[in-house]
């Protein structure tokens, strides 16, 4: 039997559409384009346009094209072309890269005149502002669009004190910043529990609400008019009154900008800005305070942006409502997105980019904007991610040379080497003393009721399992325990304290985490900078201190790094630290995701499944790590359904089933139990 062949239309091949697509589209413009007067009446205009979209289009289809035939020639040349970069990196030490850079943006601008140099000089305001924009978008995932209202509040803070009570520059610029952090708090407060475009519409309504306030309030601001006037910085009798002087001004702050922000980015915080953007339950279960975090990214990003905004004003003598628009917060949004998101060099780029190209493509007035707005388009088209792209391979400078990092626990012996048959004797002194208690818990959703009045109590050192049929209500007591869920009615209690109404992040500081179900790794962070979230609850620096880096600072980074390098010796991922989590097997995350919770130094550890997905030769080694998590003091709380690990390891059992405790003992007694073999278990349980 012959095979059907089925002939596609012309019009619907890929390179017919995209030639009919840039066709209709400069069709389109013509309206808006032709002019009867000009020659040919602008027929070059509509025909640019179909032009530039046809380009676009072809740009698209040849790299879909490279991804398809990618092992054939354009991965290989890609691999290779990597490889030499990363190799030429090694080689060359960064602080000799950086000692260039800071020499050409020292020597350059003597060779240019007056307009070029107050064009870069706009460049540096440009990118001080936009590295305050990264914090916010690039590092926290905070989308902002009302960003520009705190560059307007440093601005009008030195115009109105400089003109009005005759502040100098240098007594305005840190409370410039001040200020602008002040209401970049308060922006964030109405913004804590809304996320994407619902953040977005908050902070543009934000940021037209200081533009009009600005416009109306006369007698203060002088509304349209603006402020004149404003004097210029001076320093020991010397007047910044050239161009020149100006761009040496903007240039030290730049550094300063770029110092501090590197340094909260390798920082406690800026692992805590990074995990609270890939997975804010995640990370609030790590013990990070999602409500700090997110204060600290809107008035820190917002700091900056102060500091631009007075030497905006010093600078411009002027100010004015019209400078501080909508489309501003969009061109520093798309300095951030342009460079990449997080990366400090692909901030610096973008921001020279939006702001020279233009001024080098004034000679073609009448079209430069569409060339470059199609230039943006196509750059995003081939990379997405922005053209440096940001990873956090981020171990601070000073720690470096971990693998001469001294262990602060030395491990209790390979968890491989834990004997099976039987339990090491490990319970810590107050062995058989109440750890966690649930008295009388329910938890409702709407009409369903997912747990009904559940008493559960787990003693200090037991390893205890909590079964049931899946719907039963078990990773909703874990949720309820944790601090993600509030109960209805009823008590939980650790070491005697009432959990309820705790944050998860305040239940993790008490010595209570967990695991997930569905493994919830920050897969933009390394594996051994996931372990170091763990910590966060542990470690107490907070921004200033990781700018300054007192030594205090530095020894609880060096503390929390070789911790992190312990645990993950412990689980058997040492060899692979400098992966990135999303890197990892399935069973590698488990174990990571473990070695994660451990880095909180938990009394009290629930594994939410860890055994799902695993093969038996993997199970069978969940099982000896378990035993030696218990063996280093660790009470073990454990959904599974993998019932050889559940009847092989437990000291007791909890069974739920739809959201009631049915039965509670040591294994043999539920697997006889006939309420549990009803409902969970099944006849086959006897030969399990």
């Amino acid at each position: 039997m012959q095979a059907l062949s089925y002939s596609v239309p012309w019009y619907r091949h890929p390179l017919a559409r995209i030639v009919l697509t840039s066709l209709w589209l400069g069709l389109l413009s013509m309206p808006l384009m032709i002019e009867l007067e000009a020659p040919h009446f602008g027929l070059e205009r509509p025909l640019l346009v179909a032009g530039v979209v046809l380009l676009l289009g072809l740009v698209q289809w040849f790299v879909a094209q490279s991804q398809r035939l990618g092992p054939v020639w354009t991965d290989r040349l890609m691999d290779a072309g990597g490889a030499a970069a990363r190799n030429l990196t090694r080689r060359i030490d960064r602080r000799l890269l950086y000692i260039l850079a800071l020499a050409a943006a020292l020597v350059i601008p003597l060779g240019l005149n007056r307009y070029y140099v107050d064009v870069l000089t706009q460049v540096g305001i440009y990118i001080t502002l936009a590295l305050g924009l990264n914090i916010v978008v690039g590092l926290a995932g905070l989308l902002n669009l009302g960003y520009i209202a705190f560059y307007a509040v440093g601005a009008y803070v030195y115009g109105l004190l400089a003109t009005r009570i005759d502040l100098s520059f240098w007594q305005v610029l840190p409370l410039g910043g001040v200020l602008a952090a002040v209401f970049g708090v308060l922006l964030g407060f109405p913004a804590l529990r809304l996320r994407g475009d619902y953040l977005a519409i908050v902070t543009l309504g934000f940021g037209e609400m200081i533009r009009i306030v600005l416009n109306n309030w006369d007698s203060v601001t002088g509304g349209p008019n603006g402020i004149i006037g404003i004097a210029r910085p001076s320093l020991f009798g010397f007047t910044f009154s050239q161009p020149i002087h100006y761009y040496y001004l903007i240039l030290a702050v730049v550094l300063l900008t770029i110092f501090a922000v590197d340094r909260l980015n390798r920082s406690r915080l800026g692992r805590a800005w990074t995990a609270m953007r890939d997975d804010e339950i995640a990370a609030e279960a790590m013990g990070i305070d999602l409500v700090k975090t997110k204060l600290l990214a809107f008035g820190l990003g917002a700091t900056w942006a102060g500091f631009a905004g007075v030497c905006f004003a010093s600078k411009m003598t002027f100010i004015s409502p019209e400078s501080f628009t909508f489309f501003e917060s969009v061109l520093v949004l798309c300095m951030v997105v342009l460079g990449g998101m997080g990366s400090i060099p692909g901030v610096i780029l973008g921001a020279a980019m939006l702001l020279i190209l233009p001024e080098m493509m004034r000679q073609f007035a009448l079209y430069r904007m569409l060339i470059f707005g199609a230039a943006m388009v196509g750059m995003m088209v081939i990379r997405p991610k922005g053209l440096l792209t940001a990873r956090r391979r981020v171990v601070p400078q000073w720690q470096r040379e971990h693998g001469r990092a001294p262990a602060i626990v030395e491990p209790q012996g390979d968890p491989t080497e834990c004997e099976q048959s039987g339990r090491p004797s490990s319970h810590a002194p107050e062995a058989d003393a109440i750890l966690l208690e649930t008295r009388g818990l329910s938890i409702d959703f709407g009409g369903l009721r997912a747990l009904d009045m559940v008493d559960v109590c787990v003693k200090a050192g037991e390893i205890v399992s909590l079964i049931g049929p899946n719907g039963a209500g078990k990773t909703t007591f874990f949720n309820s325990v944790t601090g993600l869920f509030a109960p209805a009615s009823g008590e939980i209690r650790y070491r005697g304290q009432n959990l309820v109404g705790l944050r998860p992040h305040q239940v993790c500081a008490k010595g209570v985490t967990r695991t997930f179900q569905n493994i919830r790794l920050f897969h933009d962070m390394t594996v051994l900078e996931n372990v170091m979230v763990g910590g966060h609850s542990r470690t107490r620096a907070g921004a200033l201190g990781a700018i300054i880096r007192p030594k205090g600072v530095t020894r609880e980074e060096t503390e929390l790094m070789a911790k992190a390098i312990d645990l993950l010796r412990f689980v058997g991922l040492w060899e692979k630290g400098n992966l990135w989590a999303s890197q990892l097997p399935y069973g590698d995350q488990r174990r990571l995701e473990i070695a994660r919770a451990m880095a909180s130094e938990p009394t009290l550890l629930l594994l939410d499944e860890p055994a799902a997905g695993m093969n038996p030769q993997e199970t069978n080694a969940l099982m000896d790590l378990i035993y030696a998590i218990r063996a280093r003091g660790i009470t073990v709380l454990l959904i599974e359904h993998h019932m050889k690990l559940v009847m092989g390891i437990s000291e007791r059992i909890v069974v739920l089933d739809h959201g009631v405790k049915i039965a509670e003992g040591v294994p043999a007694e539920i697997k006889a139990d006939s309420r549990v073999i009803g409902a969970y278990l099944g006849k086959a349980a006897d030969h399990a």
